[in-house]
C-alpha cells in the first residue's frame, strides 16, 4: 500500500566481505584460493507497493477481503608473498582460518601459506572481492603499500573507505565491496525524505530523521509504530510493515496470517498487502510471509529492484527491468508483460507499471476504467495503484489518477507540487516539494486527515 520510488542504491548488506588478496588471480581461482567470493550487490530502491489490500471504508472496526477471508491484516594456497617453495602452501596455513579478518589470521591475509600484515607492492588492487588498500591503488590499479583493508571497496577503480559519501551525493555512503553499485543510502536526518503509505482506513509516513507516525483507524495497532527509526514503511490491510536503520523488519497489527510475523535478515524495500506481506533483501532476493493463497506469496528466484504486493497476486521488477507476477490471475492481473520496465504497482484484480521510457502500462480487470482509461503518453515518474483506481506523477510534480472516484480517491489537488505519491484503497496521499503529506478521498477513519 505504499507507492514507493526507486531508491538511490542497493543497502548495505552488513555481511563481511572476505578478502583475499594475490598476485595471480588466476593462479588462485585455479587452485581454489582460501576465500570465500561473495556476492556482488546491486541497486534496489524500494519499490511502489500498493493498497490493493485494505478494508471498506464505511467500516472501520473490520477489514473483509473479497475472498469473505478477515483481512488483518579446505584449500589454502594463495599469491602474493615469496615462495620458499620447502613446503606446500596448504599446510603452512592449516592451523588458521586463512580469509575472514574476524578469524586467527585477524586482518590478515593467507598468501601462499603465511598470515601476512602487508599489501605486496605491485599485487592487483581490485581482486574482485574488495579494495586491498586505503588509497593504495594506482592508475594501473595496482597497489603501492599499505595495510590490508577490508573495512572498504574499490569503486570505478577509486578505494573509498566504508562508510565514505559519494562524491556526487553526500546522501550516499560507500559499502564494503567492490562492486560499483554498492553504495548505501545514508540515515542522517537530511538524507531521509518524507516518505506515505496509504493502507486500508490507516496511513503511516516517514519524517525527516527516520520516526514514523500513523493515523487513521487502529482497530488491530496497525496505526501504532514502534519506536525506531525507518528507511522504509508499507501500510496493508490491518497491519504496516517497515524496515529499520539496520535493515530489519518490523511489522505491527494484525497477524491472523501471520503476515505481522517478519522473517529475520536484512532488506532494502517492504510492500505490504492484506494477509501477505513481500521484502527484497540487501541481495535483491524477494521473501514473502503471511498468508499463501493463490501462490501470491510464492517469489521467484533472482534479483529483483522493486515489489508490489496486493491482494491476490505480486508484482516485481528484476534488476534487467523484467516484470514477473505471480498469484491470481483469473483476470489476467498476473500474466507477464514483455518490455522493459521501471515500476509496477498492483490493484486489487488488475496491475500498471511504468516503462523505462515513463509509458503507463495496465491489464487486468477493468471494472472501473481502472485499465481503458490509463493515460497515454511518456514521461511519467511514478506509479501507485488502489483498490480500482491507480495515479501517477509526472516530471512536472503534477498527479493524474483514473478509474474509481467514488470517494474523490482519482482526484488530486491541482494545486500541489509532489515528489511522490501513494493510493490507498480508497484514500490516496502525496508528498509535495516542501515535505508536507496531503490526502484525498475516503476519510471514514480519519485516514485523509493528516494530523
Amino acid at each position: 500500500m505504499k507507492s514507493d520510488s526507486m531508491s538511490r542504491g542497493r543497502v548495505p548488506a552488513s555481511r563481511r566481505v572476505v578478502v583475499v588478496l594475490f598476485v595471480a588471480l588466476a593462479t588462485v581461482l585455479a587452485t581454489g584460493g582460501c576465500s570465500d567470493d561473495p556476492e556482488p550487490n546491486g541497486t534496489a530502491d524500494a519499490g511502489v507497493s500498493d493498497a490493493g489490500d485494505a478494508e471498506q471504508p464505511q467500516d472501520a472496526s473490520s477489514d473483509v477481503e473479497e475472498d469473505s477471508t478477515v483481512a488483518p491484516d579446505g584449500g589454502r594456497e594463495d599469491a602474493g608473498d615469496e615462495d620458499t617453495g620447502e613446503a606446500d602452501a596448504a599446510d603452512l596455513c592449516a592451523d588458521v582460518e586463512c580469509a575472514p579478518i574476524d578469524t586467527p589470521c585477524m586482518e590478515n591475509v593467507c598468501l601462499r601459506g603465511n598470515c601476512v600484515e602487508r599489501v605486496t607492492p605491485g599485487a592487483s588492487c581490485d581482486d574482485g572481492l574488495s579494495c586491498t588498500g586505503e588509497g593504495t591503488c594506482d592508475d594501473l590499479g595496482q597497489c603501492q603499500q599499505g595495510s590490508v583493508n577490508a573495512d572498504a571497496c574499490l569503486i570505478d577503480g577509486t578505494c573509498f573507505s566504508s562508510g565514505e559519501a559519494k562524491s556526487d551525493d553526500a546522501c550516499l555512503l560507500c559499502l564494503p565491496s567492490s562492486v560499483s553499485s554498492d553504495w548505501m543510502p545514508s540515515t542522517t536526518a537530511s538524507c531521509i525524505d518524507t516518505q506515505v503509505s496509504a493502507g486500508g482506513n490507516h496511513t503511516c509516513e516517514i519524517a525527516a530523521g527516520g520516526s514514523v507516525r500513523c493515523w487513521g483507524a487502529d482497530n488491530a495497532g496497525q496505526a501504532t509504530p514502534p519506536q525506531a527509526s525507518f528507511i522504509d514503511v508499507s501500510a496493508g490491510g490491518l497491519h504496516t510493515c517497515g524496515i529499520d536503520m539496520s535493515h530489519e523488519l518490523q511489522c505491527w497489527g494484525a497477524d491472523t496470517d501471520g503476515m505481522a510475523t517478519p522473517l529475520g535478515g536484512e532488506y532494502v524495500q517492504v510492500s505490504a498487502a492484506s494477509r501477505h506481506a513481500c521484502a527484497i533483501g540487501v541481495d535483491g532476493r524477494v521473501e514473502c510471509w503471511g498468508n499463501t493463497d493463490d501462490g501470491k506469496a510464492s517469489a521467484p528466484t533472482g534479483e529483483f529492484l522493486q515489489i508490489a504486493a496486493g491482494p491476490h497476486h505480486t508484482c516485481g521488477i528484476k534488476e534487467s527491468n523484467e516484470l514477473w507476477c505471480w498469484g491470481r490471475s483469473d483476470h489476467g492481473q498476473a500474466q507477464v508483460r514483455q518490455g522493459s520496465f521501471a515500476q509496477v504497482s498492483v490493484g486489487q484484480s488488475f496491475t500498471c507499471a511504468l516503462t523505462t521510457g515513463g509509458e503507463v502500462n495496465c491489464w487486468g480487470k477493468d471494472d472501473a476504467g481502472e485499465v481503458s482509461d490509463a493515460p497515454a503518453g511518456a514521461g511519467y515518474e511514478q506509479i501507485s495503484s488502489g483498490w480500482n483506481h491507480t495515479c501517477v506523477l509526472d516530471g512536472f510534480g503534477q498527479v493524474e489518477c483514473w478509474g474509481q472516484d467514488s470517494y474523490g480517491q482519482s482526484t488530486p489537488p491541482t494545486t500541489v507540487v509532489f515528489t511522490s505519491i501513494d493510493a490507498g484503497r480508497w484514500h490516496t496521499c502525496g508528498v509535495d516539494d516542501n515535505g508536507t503529506t496531503h490526502c484525498w478521498g475516503s476519510d471514514s477513519s480519519g485516514q485523509a486527515t493528516v494530523p
